[in-house]
């Protein structure tokens, strides 16, 4: 509709966890992206993204890794945008026994100021526990900028 966006994606990537030339390493992608505009500049985003990996060689146990993440964005204004995002991934390199958690898990917010079409600064915080025990609290201050030709060669 006018007020709705959907958009679907699939991947998948094979690759090699040692040194040989066999691709045993299978991974499986899929992301999904909904955006409603509650206003005309007011977009509220909700995006998730999961990845499932095979990483069983021959005779060996079973190996299925698997991550995921979603987020929640909403506009402000045209200018401001506040979000938050969860985390789960589970370590490929941490044997299940030495595991004090299943997995590593994050949270997080974040408040963005959009300079112009070609600058973005955010202020984010994340909270981290992690599957080998511990955990981490970080701040991050995040500039992206677009340098460059901005209009596509056919237009």
């Amino acid at each position: 509709g006018e007020a709705t966006t959907a958009e679907l994606g699939l991947t998948h990537l094979a690759g090699s966890s040692d040194d040989d030339a066999r691709f045993e390493v299978h991974t499986l992608g899929v992301d999904a992206t909904v955006t409603r505009f509650l206003g005309a500049s007011n977009p509220l985003t909700w995006q998730s993204e999961l990845y499932l990996q095979d990483r069983a060689e021959a005779g060996e146990a079973p190996n299925h890794p698997w991550g995921a993440y979603s987020l929640l964005d909403y506009r402000l204004s045209p200018r401001w945008a506040l979000g938050g995002r969860l985390d789960y991934v589970e370590p490929v390199d941490l044997i299940a026994a030495a595991r004090a958690r299943p997995a590593d898990t994050a949270f997080g917010g974040y408040l963005t100021f959009h300079q112009s079409e070609w600058a973005r600064w955010r202020l984010q915080y994340r909270h981290t526990d992690f599957a080998a025990g511990g955990d981490d609290n970080t701040v991050f201050l995040q500039g992206t900028v677009s340098i460059g030709v901005h209009t596509h060669a056919l237009q």
